[in-house]
């Protein structure tokens, strides 16, 4: 009652503590429990990543290897291949110059030859101031026509032997006539000497050793296939018994092409 003095006044009742903290016990034990929970599942999480990267890795390096094969493979096909190519160009290349060389051995076989013989000599006339005259053949001795044939002849007392420095005259297209000849056909051309000679020159000529009657020059042809063509000559002339002749080519002199 109010005013006692023992002091046991009513005092107000303190609410019980024990069930919060219970429930705040709970409460911790399910956070907890749950931070566990997301521990194992990041654990698992950035397992399962580390797996997938690794994965990754060994197919990309897979690939990148396949990759690294194929570029190697196809790099050994490319050479294999323009090392074929350049097998295949060579052997016709060699084609090529197997058909040019037949092709220009065939044209050999047929085209114009001109050749040059001694034909006869008819002496020179002092009192009809004629002059000697050699007359020469021409043959074209191949299977096909020489064309815009031309030659320029010579005929001179000269010394024997040909001094070293004696040149054929140059040719003068102007100075010929222009023929055709067909294949084995023979025509002729004459070489007059440029003067009478003196009896002692005659004389000289017929049986001297010093000096001797001399033809020579060029004759000048396209062949069948447009080829400019030359034939050079020098031949001397020697007398003999009974008033024959005959012909002895100089070498050097006598070339064709």
């Amino acid at each position: 009652m109010p005013g006692n003095d023992d002091g046991n006044v009513d005092k107000p009742r303190e609410p019980p503590s024990r069930p919060i903290k219970s429930r705040l016990s709970k409460f911790e034990g399910v956070i907890v429990s749950r931070e566990r929970i997301f521990d194992v599942l990041a654990t698992i999480i950035t397992a399962i990543f580390t797996v997938v990267l690794a994965l990754s890795t060994v197919l990309l390096w897979k690939e990148t290897k396949d990759l690294r094969n194929f570029a190697q493979q196809q790099s050994e096909d490319m050479r294999a291949s323009i090392d074929q190519a350049t097998r295949s160009a060579n052997a016709m290349g060699d084609v090529a110059k197997a058909l040019a060389v037949d092709a220009e051995t065939g044209r050999a076989n047929v085209r114009a030859y001109l050749t040059v013989a001694l034909g006869g000599v008819i002496p020179q006339n002092k009192e009809t101031s004629f002059r000697y005259e050699v007359r020469m053949t021409i043959q074209n001795v191949g299977n096909t026509p020489a064309y815009n044939v031309r030659s320029n002849a010579h005929a001179d007392l000269l010394p024997s032997p040909l001094p070293d420095d004696f040149q054929l005259p140059a040719f003068v297209a102007a100075s010929s006539g222009v023929s055709t000849m067909g294949p084995h056909q023979n025509s002729f051309f004459t070489a007059i000497a440029n003067r009478i000679y003196t009896d002692d020159e005659v004389h000289e000529m017929e049986f001297g050793p010093n000096k001797q009657l001399y033809v020579y020059g060029t004759i000048t042809y396209e062949d069948a296939f447009g080829k400019s063509r030359e034939t050079n000559f020098c031949q001397v002339i020697l007398w003999l018994k009974g008033g024959g002749f005959m012909n002895r080519n100089i070498g050097k002199f006598n070339e064709a092409n």
